[in-house]
């Protein structure tokens, strides 16, 4: 690389990648919402619904890596 006419490097490696399952439970546990208030089915259906709601669950990757920037001018 050193006579190269390139004047500069990056580099990127990747370190490690996690993904992490995100569950949506706004109002899914409400104690005052008429769902507690009735039988066991009422609250059944309102419960099941909001599980198989498309965006109850979301699932999500993180990415965590290094980049270096090198100058590649060298002084004479």
């Amino acid at each position: 690389m050193k006579d190269s006419s390139e004047d500069a490097v990056i580099t990127i490696m990747l370190l490690d990648k996690q993904k992490d399952i995100l569950y949506d439970a706004n109002g899914l546990y409400d104690p005052t919402g008429d769902a507690f208030q009735r039988r066991f089915w009422g609250y059944y259906s309102s419960i099941n619904d909001r599980m198989y709601d498309p965006n109850y669950i979301t699932q999500s990757t993180m990415y965590f890596w290094e980049s270096n920037f090198y100058n590649m001018e060298y002084g004479e």
